[in-house]
């Protein structure tokens, strides 16, 4: 009976710990505290700020808690402390190693683990549950690298990627796969949903019809496998369009530069070559012709971008802008940004929020005015990119939601219900 009793409750208390699988990290731009009415001087000055929104968030970390400001990035896959000139503008968020009960350098104490100039630390680390962070999932022992020769430093910020390198090596030390293992996800995956046009969520574990079973069905989920490059160093959102095109004067253009890879912390889209010469002959060379819109460089270092803003005028016919449309089969959904998308008033001007590299001419990397308007889901197990159509209206919703949500509680009731038979056979037999 000892053994029977003692299997159903690790099998009750592993099914009750498999519902508490995801982590959410509630972000907001960088910029946005410090220009929080987002008037800009000029034109430089807005794409500064909005190239790379530098999206982070607050994580309690130490014994006792303390905050750290936390960057994160489409394009990494550890967790590393560090101390810059940008951690200095939020100093109400500030970590001290040396006020931390929980703190342990790994690479001092044994001489291993050491990567990229860093040393490996433990430290007891929580994160949020809920959207409102009143639950937290705390994790003692969470490996974390830590820049050498800043220990001293009274100010310190740190930076998270949430995806995985395209090699194995040093898988070990990858932040998603420290949350499978710790058990607080099952999956390899994170959903990126913006509330508004500074701030969002990002939910890592779950399918949205997982933790979003009113608006989001298992019918309506679509995948496309990602484009893996020899190039590239890490696992990134990046797919081939079936079809880029927009419409002018009853035509269709189309380009034939189809490959994106999106970004969560670019508050821009860089275009192609390709789509700056025929948008500019379709649509904005009569104004370039009366000085209504103007082309306009700017650099950044290792970077020379062309942007374009126009002035705010009856001339400016905004409304006709063609649309960009990014066509998806495996999808089955075309998707539309249109001028309200794709411009930013500012003062007496429209800022151009699609811009241009110099260098990089023939790929499409995709931010906020794409990922602001649709939702998707970067599932790193099955690499694929997730969409849910919500044009595709479920069969049965309620079925649908409580056959794909709810399958842990049936099996929660089941195995209770199966222990207090068992347990009443026994004892029944016993008194018999």
């Amino acid at each position: 009976m000892k053994i029977i009793n003692m299997t159903f409750i690790a099998l009750f208390l592993y099914l009750i710990n498999s519902t508490k699988n995801q982590i959410i990290f509630p972000f907001e731009e960088f910029t946005y505290s410090s220009n929080p009415n987002r008037i800009y001087n000029d034109i430089e000055s807005f794409y500064f700020d909005q190239y790379k929104t530098n999206i982070y968030t607050i994580l309690n970390i130490g014994e006792p808690d303390q905050s750290l400001l936390t960057f994160i990035l489409s394009e990494d896959c550890i967790f590393q402390i560090y101390n810059e000139s940008i951690c200095y503008n939020k100093s109400q968020y500030n970590y001290n190693l040396k006020n931390s009960n929980s703190f342990q350098n790994i690479t001092k104490i044994n001489g291993k683990y050491f990567y990229f100039r860093t040393s490996l630390i433990n430290e007891t680390i929580k994160f949020c549950i809920n959207e409102e962070c009143t639950n937290n999932q705390k994790i003692d022992n969470f490996q974390i690298n830590l820049f050498n020769g800043i220990e001293n430093s009274k100010i310190l910020c740190s930076q998270m990627g949430l995806t995985v390198t395209t090699s194995e090596e040093n898988k070990w030390i990858r932040i998603i796969n420290q949350f499978k293992e710790h058990n607080i996800i099952n999956g390899l995956r994170y959903t990126v949903k913006y509330t508004s046009d500074h701030n969002g969520y990002i939910y890592v574990g779950q399918f949205p019809h997982e933790y979003n079973s009113t608006n989001f069905f298992l019918e309506q989920q679509k995948s496309a496998y990602i484009d893996i490059k020899e190039q590239h160093s890490y696992l990134l959102p990046s797919f081939e369009m079936d079809d880029i095109f927009f419409n002018y004067n009853d035509s269709k253009i189309q380009m034939e530069e189809k490959e994106a890879i999106f970004y969560m912390e670019y508050g821009l889209i860089l275009g192609t070559k390709e789509y700056l010469e025929k948008i500019e002959e379709n649509f904005f060379s009569k104004y370039y012709n009366d000085k209504i819109c103007d082309k306009y460089n700017f650099f950044m270092p290792g970077k020379h971008f062309i942007g374009i803003k126009c002035k705010v005028s009856d001339e400016f016919k905004i409304k006709e802008f063609p649309s960009l449309y990014l066509l998806k089969r495996e999808f089955n959904f075309t998707f539309e940004l249109d001028y309200n998308d794709l411009f930013k008033k500012n003062n007496k001007e429209y800022y151009f929020l699609i811009i241009f590299d110099q260098m990089i001419i023939s790929i499409w990397k995709i931010g906020k005015p794409f990922l602001r308007k649709y939702q998707l889901t970067f599932d790193i197990d099955s690499k694929s990119v997730i969409f849910y159509n919500q044009l595709i209206k479920p069969s049965n919703q309620n079925s649908n939601n409580n056959n794909s949500n709810n399958i842990v509680l049936t099996i929660i009731l089941v195995s209770i219900g199966g222990f207090i038979i068992i347990c009443g056979l026994i004892i029944g037999a016993y008194f018999l």
